[in-house]
């Protein structure tokens, strides 16, 4: 090989890197990425000395391989259809067919940037699936590992939803969750939410956008929205499988004026169980045209994450084709609805 030609490493990674990872070279149609390198440079980067060092390097860097992925093809049954949900620990479950098995339970997770499928799945579907290093982001805080990722041809909700090439992560999940059902979906559809009424629909209608929008940002692969507390501003996940009206750092709990009393709560994440402390927030947290009094929140060793339960008196409209979040108007909570959501873990209340 001539000196000063190129050397070309193939590497098959996600079909969709997060937004933002500015430059990292980016898949072409079937997930393959191209690096080149002059050959001059490859006797002294390849050495195995060089190249076990900047691997580990690039593995250490916060982020770098945070990704996202979006189907190819989400096909619904008409142009707004109405998803059958269960709400359960908090969170909404939907049953879906793997490939022509199951039916399997995913949790409809906005914060999520994936589809993920428990061991379980993967191996009763017969999935194949190839190991890379992951940096999976959860309630509980960030862990790094090696994790099998591959792709289900085919994923369909009842008879309303077909979801096709959809990539997918393996990870053991708790409280005998079969997968969760990542954001990706929302690149085709949108996804209006009655967290009152417990129910959900999918709709290919066109979004109109409104100056009271709440806009949206994609950070880690997730949509994040703004939120102003007091005199500060804050961006947090817009999660629908956080059971918690708002989770923040536990630094935040000397930092914010919250009312006396409080306690404690039992909660889930992809890395297990583990305990929030919980408090109420002694103020109103703005969200776009929308103030929300008092709210509970949870502390604990996380990133902000905004659960359904925080817009509970609103009907939501979660669009990433827009990158738009509609907040509807404020309905009244009816006389003898416990303020929280059936299926949130309890709290326990400490001195």
């Amino acid at each position: 090989m001539r000196a000063g030609q190129a050397v070309t490493l193939r590497l098959r990674w996600s079909q969709r890197w997060s937004q933002e990872t500015p430059g990292f070279p980016r898949p072409n149609r079937d997930g393959e990425e191209v690096l080149t390198m002059p050959d001059r440079a490859r006797s002294s980067f390849f050495s195995s000395t060089r190249l076990l060092t900047c691997l580990t390097l690039l593995f250490l860097l916060p982020g770098c391989f945070t990704v996202r992925a979006v189907p190819e093809l989400v096909v619904l049954s008409a142009p707004t259809i109405e998803l059958p949900v269960e709400r359960a620990h908090g969170v909404f479950f939907v049953e879906a067919m793997i490939e022509g098995r199951g039916p399997y339970r995913l949790i409809l997770d906005t914060g999520a940037g994936m589809l993920t499928l428990s061991p379980k799945v993967v191996s009763e579907v017969g999935l194949a699936k190839k190991s890379y290093p992951w940096r999976l982001r959860g309630a509980s805080g960030s862990k790094w590992g090696w994790l099998g990722t591959g792709r289900v041809a085919e994923l369909s909700i009842g008879d309303s939803v077909r979801i096709d090439s959809f990539r997918f992560v393996e990870h053991s999940l708790p409280l005998e969750v079969d997968g969760l059902l990542g954001n990706g979906i929302f690149d085709h559809c949108a996804m209006v939410i009655d967290p009152l009424q417990q129910r959900i629909w999918l709709t290919t209608d066109e979004t109109i956008s409104h100056p009271d929008d709440v806009p949206l940002r994609l950070s880690n692969g997730v949509p994040t929205v703004a939120l102003t507390l007091g005199d500060r501003t804050l961006r947090a996940t817009f999660d629908s499988g956080c059971s918690g009206t708002l989770d923040l750092p536990e630094s935040d709990e000397d930092r914010l004026a919250l009312e006396p009393g409080g306690g404690i709560v039992e909660t889930y994440s992809i890395h297990g169980a583990h305990w929030l402390s919980v408090r109420r927030y002694d103020g109103s947290i703005e969200i776009g045209p929308v103030s929300i009094e008092h709210p509970f929140v949870r502390f604990g060793a996380g990133h902000p994450l905004a659960g359904l339960p925080l817009f509970r008196g609103h009907a939501l409209r979660i669009d990433l084709r827009t990158m738009t979040l509609k907040v509807g108007a404020s309905v009244t909570i009816p006389p003898g609805v416990p303020e929280h959501p059936p299926g949130v873990p309890e709290v326990i209340p400490v001195d």
